[in-house]
């Protein structure tokens, strides 16, 4: 596959690259740089004639885009892997995986938090 196509395919499944790879962020920012940097990586080694990793393509372009977007979602994020340090290298190629996984227990811990505001509401 040509680089063009490839860079046409990678722009259909991943609307925010762009955003993405032209986000400002500190150079003593490792994680940061990790992760948009496996994001490059990941993005120009998976094949878009595969539905499934057009669906991780897409997943891996919506979590990073709220990783540098969202604050809330970066903090927490930050948070986590700083908490983690012992577990996380950021030397390895699974950084941006965990960034996944980080993103679900955040929409858990928001949702859960909406809930129990929710509930705090209805008895006043």
């Amino acid at each position: 596959m040509a680089l063009e196509e490839k860079v046409k395919d990678i722009i259909t499944f991943c609307p925010h690259y762009y955003d993405i790879i032209n986000t400002s962020f500190s150079e003593d920012d490792i994680i940061t740089k990790k992760l948009i940097q496996e994001f490059c990586e990941d993005i120009f080694n998976i094949s878009s004639n595969n539905m499934g990793t057009v669906n991780r393509l897409r997943v891996l372009d919506l979590v990073m885009y709220e990783y540098v977007l969202k604050k809330d979602f970066y903090r927490f994020a930050k948070d986590y892997f700083q908490s983690n340090a012992n577990n996380i290298d950021v030397t390895y190629d699974n950084l941006l995986y965990s960034l996944v996984e980080v993103f679900k227990l955040f929409t858990f811990e928001n949702a859960k938090e909406n809930e129990e505001e929710s509930n705090e509401t209805r008895w006043l």
